[in-house]
Order: structure tokens, then sequence, then C-alpha cells
């Protein structure tokens, strides 16, 4: 029985245990911090003053398995896909190459008008709405109706 989070578990057991913890600091690590907080590094260099910047990573760690891990592990559940078994499915996540798959990313590829957006948006509500379903509608649903407002 799989487990309910905010990840496939196929996309976590390729994305985490074996790239991250095979590559670990390696350029190949599809969690290496230097990489992905890159953006974050620009703006302190562009001028934003540190506290926006520290306010901006307060903000992460609060959504980060939803906004970065899950659709990140989409797109290398997908890239591994096609290497292992040859996957014939068109790929959605592949045209991010190294860069990581965040919200912001499927936002602006939906923004820009490409369809691929909109696939990476299917694809990872699907994934997100069990969880969410369950966490923010069913389970304070049940308690609303058992103790009332």
């Amino acid at each position: 029985m799989d487990w309910l989070d905010w990840m496939l578990p196929e996309a976590w057991n390729v994305e985490h245990n074996k790239l991250h913890h095979y590559k670990l600091g390696e350029i190949e690590d599809p969690d290496l911090v230097e990489r992905n907080m890159k953006m974050l590094r620009d703006q302190r260099k562009d001028g934003l003053p540190a506290i926006f910047v520290y306010g901006q990573i307060a903000a992460m760690s609060l959504i980060w398995k939803w906004f970065y891990y899950a659709p990140n592990t989409l797109k290398e559940y997908e890239k591994s896909e096609i290497e292992t078994r040859g996957s014939k499915k068109k790929p959605v996540w592949a045209h991010l190459g190294t860069n990581p798959a965040t919200l912001l990313e499927i936002t602006w590829q939906i923004m820009v008008g490409g369809i691929s957006g909109l696939r990476m948006a299917w694809d990872l509500g699907k994934v997100l709405a069990p969880y969410a379903t369950l966490m923010f509608v069913a389970i304070p649903g049940f308690w609303y109706m058992v103790l009332g407002q």
C-alpha cells in the first residue's frame, strides 16, 4: 500500500532514493542546493534587501513539498522512464533539463502558452489532489459534522 503524500511514491524513489543519494553533492544531484537556490543568490547580488531573500526562504520552508518536491520528482521519474524503459509516451517534463521543476516553472509554462505547462499542471494535480482532498476537505469535514462549528 502506498503512502499518501504530496509525491508519487515511484517518483520519490527515483528522485530521492536513487538520484539524490547516489549522486550527493554532484551536478547530477537533483537536490543540489547550490544550483536550485541560484535565483535567491542572484536576487541578493542584484541588490534585493536580505530581509526579502530570507522571507522567501522562510516561505519556501513551509511549502517546499508541493512547490518543489512534487513537480521535481515527476520530472526525474519521467526522465528515468524514458532512459530505462524507452517509454514511448511524449515527454512532458524533459525540456527542463537539469533545472528544477517547480510550481513557479509550471505557472510560467502555462503563461507563455505552451501546452506542456497544462500537461505538467495536470500531472501534478493528479498527484496533489488526493492528499489535499483528504487533509483539507475530508478530515476537517468529518470533524465539522461531528463537533459542529
